[in-house]
């Protein structure tokens, strides 16, 4: 599958006034595209009776199922309801189904049929059994496995082709009829499907305007932006599919090198809104758009007289890196772009009152520390120590690169270690502790580090803190000690010391790409072990787990390990979820979230703001929810508490994350299951470790995580151009526990041991959940 443009950067500027619009003609519309309508489907290869392109009856006893549209599966960003392939991701069914009724007033007055239809790869449409469409489909007759003539990729994902039907030939009914349509693979191990249609009735004498769509596509697929712009601005925004064209259309604009101060640019992102107001990615993008140029935002910060002195609290803020770079920037440009800094913070992140932080007192001590002209690595060395304070770790600009010791550093309780890098032993077997780095004993330096690090959960700082700690000249400047060489005492347990000097380097040596080092397997004890070193993203990651599970099915318990995990995507936790519950059980709330609102909207956005990119998270008015789900989320929100309440009017309605049940295409998993954590186990691992927490037969055992869950948001600063990430949402547990600050507790605590940290020195925790395991379920 060819990636479409990646979608509007921070640079995009605000929108201005609609261009006057040449309409179609009266038409009445019958089928809406997009969420408006509602498809009965028959999934996961499941066999369609003969009738059912012109059966009246409603199929939901046959095993269909109702989703809005879109629909399919494989493109996160393109689906308001997901079907299913089945249980077998490299052998999924060629044929998915689907079909509504369509009602006509008066056949008499329905002259010409217009489709407008969306297919990934292809489709036959049926108008109450009669074939009134075929796209991308080989002639003669077509079954269940009658594969597309070619795979759909690119702009030809997104795009509606025009059919036009005349009525006279087509056993339109007065009443109910029935439009049905089956989308079909180009093979087996295509990686996606997407169907949606619309279409219009036009009386006698009545004809649709010229369609612009086709040469649009065109142009876009020659890689003509310019062009396309021109004839996105002509195409009536009502037209099937013009969201979708025009922010590509915007993208390609962009990424060829147009400016977003193209007023044909900006009228387009405001007609595009216009047109799709409950379009997630429509209505961020013109929200963003409007962000990039501060416009219309609310809170304005009133201007403060810069302090005297840096307070000493505030001291860590004024460092300056041991070797910086980049253009030297004026010091009013500076002072500016603090001023805007604080403008974005105000009004864009949602993390600025959590924690109570004086960040005001950190944006004077960082204008106070502005007292020359400063080069560009400085300022953003600066900026991140600001960002620092509100203990969000996903929030950051990027740091400079500090030479760092060759060493790792660990806790083995409360007394820190060290190791050889690459971990194939402590940096002196008799002497495994750390005591004191140039005379000084190591806590002082442990806490020089923990005072420069985000502000997270103690856990999490700690493991920030140890990595700092490497940095032995940035932590030298922290506690105003010279830096020109650096000398480890270590200490064996008996207390005896040895001294080493360690030198500091540009870049890391080589050493273990994850740790723990174990690969998933069916262990010799008959207990499955899943192992996920990362939240990857994709069909890869669900065939791996899916893949496991199997094999996983007749074992005496499973044990899954995300230690180490520094997260990435919801998918492992969407995969893996479903085989621990039953069919039939509702759907489990699993994360709770609400998206900083930088400023309001002309009119409400029912598809909610964080479900794009696979983040899963949507309002109950969002259309991916049935009748029953809405209203499970409705009643869970009722009764649902934060910890932390954001503040009244900055944010959006609660949105929830949700994981449904398996279809019966694959089986349950009702054995024991162990889950391993860690400090270092964080982001989308916390929202994984979260959904289990509590769950029937699941225990967490390690230490508690590193907490964080972040939905971030591009900024740059208009005069150093410096680009920095924050945190547009407040994300929470099930059970109203903030994930930032907090991380997932466990239910068994249980370090591991110095000697797990070795290569080739066993694993304590690994090995006390097997005991555990095994315990329980062969006494």
């Amino acid at each position: 599958m060819k990636q479409l443009p990646r979608l509007l950067s921070s640079t995009l500027l605000a929108l201005s006034g609609l261009q006057a619009v040449q309409h179609a003609g009266a038409a009445e519309l019958l089928a809406a595209a997009g969420a408006a309508s509602a498809w009965q489907y028959l999934d996961a290869g499941k066999p369609a009776a003969p009738d059912w392109n012109s059966a009246s009856a409603d199929m939901a006893a046959a095993g269909w199922k109702t989703g809005a549209a879109p629909l399919g599966y494989g493109r996160t960003d393109s689906a308001n309801t997901t079907v299913s392939f089945g249980a077998a991701p490299e052998a999924k069914p060629i044929t998915t189904y689907f079909r509504r009724t369509v009602n006509v007033a008066d056949p008499a007055q329905v002259a010409l049929l217009t489709l407008d239809l969306r297919r990934d790869d292809g489709a036959v449409v049926y108008w109450n059994g009669v074939e009134i469409q075929r796209s991308n489909m080989p002639p003669g007759p077509v079954g269940a496995r009658t594969t597309a003539l070619k795979a759909i990729d690119g702009y030809g994902e997104i795009e509606y082709r025009r059919h036009l039907a005349p009525a006279a030939a087509l056993p339109i009914r007065k009443g109910a009829n029935v439009l049905a349509v089956e989308i079909h693979q180009s093979g087996p191990t295509s990686s996606d499907i997407v169907f949606d249609l619309e279409v219009r009735a036009y009386a006698p004498g009545e004809t649709p305007p010229a369609d612009l769509y086709p040469d649009t596509y065109a142009a876009l697929a020659e890689g003509n932006a310019d062009k396309a712009l021109n004839l996105l601005l002509r195409l009536d925004p009502a037209r099937a599919g013009y969201a979708q064209l025009a922010m590509a259309g915007a993208s390609a604009l962009l990424a060829g090198g147009g400016s977003a101060r193209d007023p044909r640019y900006v009228r387009l992102l405001d007609r595009t809104r216009a047109a799709a107001p409950d379009d997630m990615a429509v209505v961020h993008a013109w929200i963003r758009a409007r962000v990039a140029a501060r416009k219309d935002l609310p809170i304005r910060p009133a201007p403060r007289p810069l302090p005297a002195a840096i307070a000493e609290q505030w001291r860590f803020i004024a460092d300056t890196p041991e070797r910086t770079g980049g253009p030297m920037l004026r010091r009013a440009d500076l002072l500016a772009d603090v001023d805007d800094l604080e403008l974005i913070l105000e009004n864009c992140y949602s993390y600025l009152e959590r924690r109570g932080a004086d960040y005001r007192g950190a944006l004077d001590a960082l204008r106070a520390s502005i007292t020359t002209d400063l080069n560009a690595d400085t300022f953003a060395h600066r900026v991140g120590r600001v960002l620092s304070v509100f203990g969000d770790p996903h929030s950051r600009v990027q740091r400079i690169s500090e030479p760092r010791a060759a060493v790792r550093f660990v806790m083995d309780g409360e007394r820190v270690a060290a190791l050889k890098y690459d971990r194939s032993a402590l940096l002196d077997p008799a002497h495994p502790y750390v005591a004191a780095i140039n005379g000084l004993p190591v806590a002082r330096w442990l806490a020089a580090a923990e005072a420069v690090v985000e502000q997270a959960s103690p856990q999490y700082r700690r493991v920030l803190a140890l990595e700092q700690l490497r940095r032995l000249g940035m932590v030298a400047r922290q506690l105003q000690q010279p830096g020109g060489a650096f000398e480890l005492t270590l200490a064996s347990s008996d207390g005896t010391e040895a001294r080493l000097p360690v030198a500091l380097e540009r870049s890391n040596p080589p050493a273990p790409p994850q740790w723990p080092a174990g690969e998933s397997a069916l262990r010799a004890d008959n207990l499955g072990y899943l192992r996920l070193a990362s939240m990857e993203h994709g069909p890869a990651m669900v065939k791996q787990i899916d893949g496991w599970m199997e094999k996983f099915s007749g074992t005496h318990g499973l044990i899954v390990d995300v230690r180490g995990n520094g997260g990435g995507t919801v998918d492992a936790i969407q995969t893996l979820l479903p085989w621990l519950m039953k069919p039939g059980d509702p759907m489990k709330i699993i994360n709770v979230a609400a998206y900083r609102m930088p400023l309001a909207l002309p009119e409400p956005n029912r598809g909610g703001f964080l479900g794009m990119e696979g983040r899963g998270l949507y309002p109950a008015g969002s259309p991916v929810w049935t009748a029953e789900e809405a209203q499970q989320v409705r009643a869970f929100l009722a009764g649902w508490q934060p910890a932390w309440q954001p503040p009244a009017g900055k944010f959006s309605d609660w949105h929830v994350m949700a994981v449904r049940p398996g279809d019966g295409a694959h089986g349950v998993y009702g054995k024991p299951v162990i889950v391993l954590l860690d400090e270092s186990s964080f982001s989308a691992t916390d929202t994984f470790l979260g959904a289990l927490k509590g769950h029937p037969n699941v225990t967490l055992m390690g230490m508690a995580s590193g907490g964080g869950s972040g939905r971030m948001a591009d900024y740059t600063l208009p005069h150093s151009r410096l680009q920095m990430q924050l945190c547009q949402m407040a994300s929470f547990t099930s059970t109203g526990q903030l994930y930032d600050g907090k991380g997932v507790q466990p239910d068994v605590a249980m370090p591991a041991r110095l000697s797990d940290q070795l290569s080739g020195g066993g694993d304590s925790v690994l090995d006390a959940a097997a005991a555990r395991l095994l315990k329980t379920t062969l006494r």
